[in-house]
């Protein structure tokens, strides 16, 4: 049949609008020589930043690095929050990074909910200070340790905080003040 179309074919004339992704690959040698080209370039950028460790060195511990952001809508508009491996400065130099976990806040009618990922952490490793305008989570031990510092967005009774940690996901509740 006239109509059908075969994007492996060669003779592009049938329809002159396709493009097959794979066109730029003329033979097997060219995708070779393309990832060839991208593992080059990723030694060079490792060689250029000395944070970035390669995971295949000859040191005898090599730590992962978690690092991300996100993007939250809200009536505010957008806002953007950074998570993962954030180091500490101290009056010693800095101090070997805690992961930052991810953490959602909710603002209910009666109280401000608080949940936070922290995965591989047993609920005794868990320290929680909470003020009624802030709340810090310091949780784990090494290598997997967890810090985060929040400014709470009301006031709160942090007499009223009630914590459950369930398949490493903590949530807070606190009431309201």
């Amino acid at each position: 049949m006239e109509d059908d179309f075969d994007p492996w074919d060669d003779n592009k004339k049938k329809k002159k609008d396709f493009t097959n992704p794979f066109d730029f690959f003329t033979n097997f040698t060219d995708f070779e020589s393309f990832f060839e080209q991208l593992n080059r370039f990723m030694e060079e950028m490792f060689k250029s930043f000395p944070a970035f460790k390669p995971f295949n060195t000859n040191d005898t511990q090599v730590n992962p690095f978690v690092w991300g952001f996100r993007i939250k809508y809200g009536p505010d508009g957008p806002k953007i929050e950074r998570f993962g491996d954030i180091p500490k400065p101290t009056s010693k130099g800095i101090e070997s990074p805690a992961r930052e976990p991810l953490v959602d806040i909710i603002e209910d009618e009666k109280e401000l909910i608080i949940i936070a990922e922290l995965p591989g952490v047993a609920q005794k490793d868990i320290k929680l200070l909470s003020t009624e305008s802030e709340l810090k989570i310091d949780a784990g031990k090494p290598p997997r340790h967890y810090y985060k510092h929040l400014y709470l967005p009301r006031k709160v009774n942090p007499k009223s905080a009630k914590a459950k940690l369930k398949n490493g996901v903590l949530t807070i509740k606190y009431q309201y003040q």
